[in-house]
C-alpha cells in the first residue's frame, strides 16, 4: 500500500471522472490477503534475493557441468578423429606394404624360374658333355 499527499487540488481527466469513492471490489481484493507492514516486505524482499542468488549459483554449477561435458566431448571427436585418421593413413601403408611385397615375390619368383631354367641348361650341358667325354 502506498501512502501519498496531496497539497493541491489536481484534475482528474482519465476514465474515472467523477468518481468520488473506491469502488468495493478492490478494496474487498486487499481486504481478503494480507497488506504487510514495509518491515515484512523487506524481508520478503531479502527471502526472494536469497533464492534468487541460490538459482543463479545453481545456474553457475550447471553453466560449468555443460562447458565440462561440451569440452569432453569435443576432446573425444578430436580423439576419435585422430585415430580414424591414423587407422587410415596405416591401412594405407599396409596396402602399399602388401603392394611392394606382390611386386617383390614376383621378381624373386620370376629370378627362381630363371635359375631353374639355368640348372636345367647346365644339366643339359653336362649331359652332352659326358657323353661326348665317353666318345
Amino acid at each position: 500500500m502506498w501512502l501519498a499527499e496531496l497539497t493541491e487540488k489536481q484534475t482528474y481527466k482519465g476514465t474515472h471522472t467523477n468518481q468520488y469513492s473506491i469502488p468495493l471490489n478492490p478494496i474487498e481484493a486487499l481486504s481478503q490477503g494480507e497488506l504487510n507492514s514495509p518491515q515484512v516486505l523487506m524481508k520478503e524482499i531479502n527471502h526472494s534475493n536469497s533464492r534468487i542468488a541460490s538459482l543463479e549459483k545453481d545456474n553457475k554449477a550447471n553453466n560449468y557441468i555443460a562447458i565440462t561435458a561440451l569440452g569432453f566431448i569435443l576432446a573425444l571427436v578430436l580423439k576419435l578423429a585422430f585415430d580414424f585418421y591414423a587407422l587410415d593413413k596405416g591401412w594405407n601403408k599396409a596396402i602399399e606394404y602388401n603392394e611392394k611385397q606382390v611386386v617383390y615375390d614376383s621378381i624373386v619368383n620370376q629370378r627362381l624360374l630363371e635359375k631353374k631354367q639355368l640348372i636345367q641348361e647346365i644339366e643339359i650341358l653336362t649331359k652332352e658333355k659326358d657323353s661326348l667325354a665317353k666318345k
